[in-house]
Order: structure tokens, then sequence, then C-alpha cells
């Protein structure tokens, strides 16, 4: 932490190692402002120099701090103060009991920054956060080394913002990194840098040969969706093409978005109509697989459904009616993943 309380009662805040080690000549004496325990003075050659608690770390702390956390604390505060913000490092909210990375203040704006390097479960992320909004604070979540990756997974998922947004910083160095998902592409922009449109990465004949992996292993994950194809004389393996095609691009749910569609085919190819009251109900009853604390309830489901509807509505599958939907034609199974690899091939020499 970079941040302590003096006999005084004045905050003071450690900014380099000259300032450090002048402290600790005076032998001054700090408190944590949080919990009032005493900490000390840090100032070796690798780490910042910073206050550390002499004895157990109190509940607001984060210790014991990564050199990437403290270090980016202070690039994202230096950022702040560069936009034209009065930037304040590790604020502590005594009403939550909670203390924020670094603050931005401008006029009646005030915005919480939180630099998330370790692990945090959705219990922890989904208070710290209500707890900042019932102040009337805005929080960002910018994640460190433990949460990047070349394109979105699963384990971001808990920190999908509104808008479908993600924040990364990336050290050392610094370089603020913004993501929005897309169905069709994923927009990066970077801070020093340029904004990108990277394409969606989706390889459906490399989906449907995983799952054929998977059964082959009798993956837990699938067996139970091979048992419900076996019950109407389906093969998972074969599944319709459909099934891969033009997803949403979201994570979040944990459950693959491939998997989700067999299950509304389960549900409904058998139906002549589907009333708009049952197929919303289907996407209700997987809320309990979504993982997303910082979004509105059902923001990520519902544009998964408006994903699969729309692709199956413009390959002619499905036609919307007054009532709900009904089926034009029906997307082919197949008895094995070889006969569907052949109709892939057929339709692809086809199609020229």
């Amino acid at each position: 932490m970079f941040v302590a309380m003096d006999a005084k009662a004045q905050l003071i805040t450690l900014n380099d190692h000259e300032q450090a080690a002048a402290l600790r000549a005076q032998g001054s004496a700090f408190v944590c402002p949080a919990c009032r325990m005493p900490v000390g003075v840090r100032n070796g050659a690798i780490m910042p120099a910073h206050f550390y608690h002499l004895g157990p770390p109190c509940e607001a702390s984060t210790e014991p701090e990564s050199l990437q956390h403290l270090t980016g604390k202070r690039w994202l505060a230096d950022l702040g103060a560069k936009l034209g913000y009065e930037v304040a490092l590790e604020t502590y909210f005594p009403s939550i009991r909670q203390r924020a990375d670094v603050v931005w203040r401008r006029g009646e704006a005030t915005l919480v920054i939180e630099f998330q390097c370790s692990p945090l479960n959705e219990e922890k992320l989904a208070a710290r956060t209500k707890g900042y909004q019932q102040l009337g604070l805005t929080v960002f979540w910018v994640l460190g080394s433990r949460y990047q990756s070349a394109w979105p997974t699963s384990k971001q998922g808990l920190f999908l913002s509104p808008g479908f947004q993600l924040w990364f910083l990336k050290m050392p160095g610094g370089q603020l990194v913004h993501w929005q998902l897309a169905p069709a592409t994923l927009t990066e922009t970077r801070m020093p840098g340029a904004t990108r449109l990277l394409p969606r990465r989706r390889d459906p004949l490399r989906e449907a040969e995983q799952i054929q992996t998977q059964l082959h292993f009798a993956d837990k994950r699938v067996v139970a969706l091979q048992r419900a194809c076996y019950e109407r004389g389906l093969h998972l393996a074969g599944c319709p093409w459909v099934v891969h095609e033009a997803g949403s691009g979201l994570i979040g749910l944990h459950l693959p978005e491939w998997q989700v569609r067999v299950q509304w085919l389960l549900a409904f190819q058998e139906a002549p109509t589907i009333s708009q009251a049952a197929e919303q109900e289907f996407w209700r009853g997987l809320a309990p697989l979504v993982h997303t604390p910082l979004l509105p309830p059902f923001a990520v489901l519902s544009a998964m459904r408006r994903a699969w509807l729309a692709v199956l509505i413009d390959q002619g599958w499905l036609v919307k009616t007054a009532s709900g939907f009904a089926w034009q034609r029906r997307p082919p199974w197949y008895p094995d993943l070889t006969v569907k690899q052949l109709a892939l091939a057929r339709q692809t020499k086809q199609n020229g």
C-alpha cells in the first residue's frame, strides 16, 4: 500500500524511495487508515517503496501486493492525472469498509479504478462492486496479466461490463487495453496506441471435431447431452452445422454456445411452431449458468438468443410469426461426424 496515516492523523502518500528513506530515518510511526494498526515502510531495490502491515493485513488490504499491482496502481494514477482528473491512491471508504486502488475525480464525476491481478471469486467481486455503487460511484475493473489472453476466454467472464467490455493493463511499461466484444469482431483499443478490429476466430470444422473427441473420452460436459440426443435417435457428433455458425462471441456462460444451441434444437425442432413464451422460458432456464456479476441480468443470454435466432432466420430455417416462430425447414442432423464432414465438403464445392 502507498497510503498510511501518521501520528497527527494525516494521510501520507509514499511516492518514491527517497521519501521512504527519509521517513525511516525519522523513525516516524504510521498506521493503516482502514484498521488503524501499525504499518512499516519497505524500501527495497526491486519493489516500489510502500507501506506494509506489521501484523496480519486487515480486510481492506490486498497484501501481499505484487510488483505488478503496485506499479500498475501508480501507472493508473499517473494516467488519470494526464487526463485531467484529480487523482488519489488507495482511498478508503469507511461506510463500506473498502479501499479503492485509484480514484479519479472531475467535477461531479468520481471513478473508482480497481486493478485486479490476483484471483477474485464471483461473490467478492459482486459485493465490492455493489459497495461502490451504493455510494453512487462508478467502478472500472482493470485486469492484470493473470486475466490476459489473445482472445476472450471464460476466466475473464466475471469482469465483463455493460456494453460487453473488458479493460486490461499491460505491465511493465504500461499500456491500457480496451476490448469491445461483438458477434463478428473484437474491437481493441490500446492507450497509448491505436484501435483495430480483430476478426472473430471461429472454426466450425475444428469445433465439430472437438465434439467427437469429447465423446470419445466420455467428457462429462457432453455425456448428458449425448444421452438426450440418443433418446431422440440422434448423434451429438452429427448435430447440424448451423450450431457452429455466427455465434454471439460472448463469454460468461459456463456452457459452450454450441451446446446451448443443441439443447434449443432438442427442445423445439419437433414442434411445428414455437411460442414466444416457451422460447423465452428456455433461455431463462439457463440463468444459473451465467456468471457475469457486473452485467444486468440476462444480458449475455439475450445477446446469445439474438445471435442464434438471427442465424436461423437468415438461413431460412425459421420464420418469425405473430406469436413466436415457425419452421420453414429443419436443420439436418447427420449419423456421425464423417457424414457431417462430407456434407460440408459437398456444400462448399457447390458454392464454388
